[in-house]
């Protein structure tokens, strides 16, 4: 059947096959209801819907670690949680030849007390 003119449905539209549209599908129930109510759980492709709030994971996991003079052990990260990195300063990578005269560097802990300092040959 095809239709040639607009037309209103009053209540629910039920088919029992493919909706096809060839412009646009346009809702307009006010904001907050849902314009569209889907009961697959199965992603569609370009069906961008969802935002950094909502989105689940990530699709593919990544490890995230810190290397160099300051190191830290890799952990994998998901996108459905807050990771944590504790990092360690590598031993031997600092040393007095790297500051300048006059320079101290201060080392404070995770509640914000200092724990070492270490100066330069010229303080």
């Amino acid at each position: 059947m095809a239709i040639e003119k607009d037309f209103v449905v009053k209540n629910s539209l039920v088919a029992g096959t493919n909706v096809t549209a060839t412009n646009q599908v346009i809702s307009t129930v006010v904001t907050g209801t849902p314009p569209l109510a889907v009961t697959s759980t199965t992603r569609v492709n370009n069906l961008n819907v969802a935002t950094a709030g909502t989105a689940d994971v990530l699709t593919t996991a990544r490890t995230i670690a810190i290397s160099g003079d300051i190191t830290g052990a890799a952990t994998l990260f998901r996108g459905d949680s807050d990771i944590t990195i504790s990092a360690g300063i590598t031993a031997g990578s600092i040393v007095s030849a790297d500051f300048n005269s006059a320079t101290s560097l201060i080392i404070y802990n995770s509640a914000g007390s200092a724990v070492k300092t270490i100066y330069s040959p010229g303080s």
